[in-house]
């Protein structure tokens, strides 16, 4: 289906909190993502969010083949 240009696409937004409770981290280590550049953020002032769809391409990019 063809989306027409005045239309808003709405995803999801995390909190940092709500990322570290996702991926079973702490919120430092999030935090530290987000300061490297590996996890894009969107700011709303102070805010920070992460959009899922950010979020889902970052742990595409973790996937690797065998072993640890």
């Amino acid at each position: 289906m063809e989306q027409k240009s005045n239309e808003r696409v709405r995803e999801p937004l995390l909190s940092v909190d709500g990322v570290a409770k996702a991926l079973q981290l702490s919120v430092r280590t999030v935090r530290r993502m987000v300061a490297s550049g590996d996890l894009p953020i969107v700011r709303f002032g102070r805010a920070v969010r992460v959009r899922q769809l950010d979020l889902d391409a970052f742990i595409g990019r973790q996937i690797r083949g065998g072993g640890l």
